[in-house]
């Protein structure tokens, strides 16, 4: 008896990647993303088209292996064993059997599960499911450009990001179906490359979504930087390696070459030997970061309570907590301190206290 296996669409990508429209075209192929999707924002105006379970299970897992998104080692065989100790592999198991159980196709992408990706490809064998793999990348610069106005990160930081996410995403997606897709000429050309994507790992457009696609998510005012391959020479941040890697991925996408050629393996692997010789810097600047947004957390604190306290001392002599409650029923049933209330709202909305 042949047995059938669930089939799987995962996106890989870096943050700031544009991987959020791409997620949104898979419903083109008629590919079921759940119904638990994470909620548009500033920064995603058409929304994240992001599973808000699988988001939270990849920000726990991260924590409990005492990582986070944005460190810049990667994630290493007692990473794995912490994570299946604490039983995740059994909770990630479960959650994906309870996604792809009403659906003949189910795909998602986060782009932490990139970083995690190791532990999930555990995952997706335990669960046999045939998994194929959307590989989404964008010029280095735009990325390291939109994490600066993000995050306040500097360009070496995000670069070597950029590098670790994408490198992962191409040696440990060896051995499955899988397509490169560059965000710039997704934007360009999105028919011809979602026909490219079809084609690639076996799937069908429907041409209905693929209307209501065009009219309702394509729109090219969201892409708030377009940079050419060789703006990235102009950069003194951007490694060599970095350069080579995007130029070469870049012309996987523009000849439309299969991913898993030997020549492109062989660079693969030349390329993870060369970043690996990195890893103490990368531990070293992981540590560097970790103090960084420690100290940052710490000066936040330090300055609202310093303002709190500034704020206080213009309080009035015959303030009376009780009193400012009574007057003002709003303040009161939401729970909020008298005090706290008047000198951060009260006073500059003239709010009487007596």
């Amino acid at each position: 008896m042949k047995i059938m296996h669930n089939k799987i669409i995962v996106i890989l990508a870096m943050h700031r990647s544009g991987s959020s429209l791409i997620s949104a075209g898979l419903q083109v192929f008629g590919v079921e993303l759940g119904d638990k999707l994470l909620s548009a924002g500033v920064e995603n105006m058409k929304g994240y088209w992001e599973d808000t379970d699988i988001l939270n299970l990849n920000i726990e897992m991260l924590h409990a292996i005492k990582s986070d998104w944005f460190n810049l080692t990667p994630i290493d065989a007692i990473d794995l064993e912490i994570l299946q100790a604490q039983g995740y592999l059994l909770r990630a198991a479960e959650l994906l059997k309870q996604k792809v159980s009403n659906t003949s196709i189910f795909g998602f992408k986060e782009p932490r599960t990139t970083k995690l990706l190791p532990f999930w490809k555990m995952v997706f064998s335990y669960c046999q499911f045939d998994v194929s793999y959307i590989i989404a990348m964008r010029n280095p610069l735009s990325v390291a450009r939109s994490l600066e106005k993000r995050d306040g990160f500097e360009a070496t930081q995000s670069y070597l990001l950029w590098l670790s996410y994408v490198l992962t995403s191409l040696t440990d997606s060896g051995n499955c179906k899988r397509v490169l897709v560059d965000y710039d000429c997704f934007i360009q050309s999105p028919v011809h490359e979602l026909n490219r994507i079809a084609k690639t790992i076996d799937l069908q457009i429907d041409p209905a979504e693929l209307q209501r696609y065009k009219n309702e998510f394509l729109d090219e005012s969201l892409r708030h930087t377009v940079y050419d391959l060789n703006d990235l020479l102009l950069d003194d941040n951007c490694l060599p390696i970095v350069f080579e890697i995007y130029a070469d991925l870049l012309n996987v996408v523009l000849e439309n070459t299969k991913t898993n050629e030997a020549e492109l393996h062989d660079k693969i692997i030349r390329w993870s030997e060369e970043f690996k010789r990195l890893e103490p810097i990368l531990l070293e600047l992981d540590k560097l970061y970790a103090n960084k947004l420690s100290d940052k957390v710490t000066l936040e604190k330090t300055k609202s309570e310093l303002e709190f306290y500034i704020n206080k001392a213009f309080l009035p002599d015959d303030f009376d907590s009780q009193v400012y409650l009574q007057i003002h029923d709003d303040v009161r049933n939401a729970g909020r301190d008298a005090v706290e209330h008047y000198i951060t709202y009260g006073f500059y909305e003239g709010r009487p206290y007596k």
